[in-house]
């Protein structure tokens, strides 16, 4: 059994078929994609491989004429699943106006003027008990950032509202 070590993706394959679906592929350090044999019917989704999707991973397996057939797989942490440090101020915004789920939405404000999207488990329309408490506080928070999102692990207030750190960033 062999290790293969890369980048895996998906692409959208069979158009206008009934057996349009993700193909897997593995790209690695010298970007070649090597296609990974996946187990589920062409159509559908493999449940083993799409959870690490967009992630730097290690397939055990073999290699065929059809490209890897995996035993199993691993995510490597380093990138881009790799827990960090983030700091700025949590700020609320009303979204989805004037619809059922208008409510707040939650976003970490930094220094630069950049603003990150706290992932939150509530009801849309409901304020998030956790990241509520912290709004308008200066907080550390420690997390994976997917797709523009921050999905948060430890929060920890670092300082209060400070109305001249915001204005340098000006307001989005």
């Amino acid at each position: 059994m062999e290790s293969f070590t890369g980048y895996l993706f998906c692409k959208l394959d069979e158009f206008g078929t009934r057996s349009e679906g993700p193909v897997y592929f593995l790209q690695q350090d010298d970007y070649a994609d090597i296609l990974v044999q996946k187990r589920a019917h062409p159509w559908e989704l493999d449940l083993t491989l799409h959870p690490h999707v967009d992630k730097m991973v290690q397939l055990l397996g073999e290699m065929g004429k059809a490209g890897i057939s995996y035993e199993g797989i691993k995510a490597l942490h380093g990138w881009p699943d790799q827990k960090t440090n983030y700091v700025g101020y949590v700020v609320c915004r009303r979204a989805n106006i004037g619809s059922k789920s208008e409510g707040p939405v939650y976003w970490l404000q930094q220094r630069d003027g950049t603003e990150v999207g706290l992932k939150r488990n509530e009801i849309l329309w409901k304020p998030d008990g956790l990241l509520h408490g912290y709004v308008g506080k200066r907080v550390a928070i420690e997390g994976v950032l997917e797709k523009e999102v921050l999905d948060c692990y430890r929060m920890k207030v670092i300082g209060q509202f400070d109305p001249e750190w915001t204005s340098s960033v000006g307001n989005k």
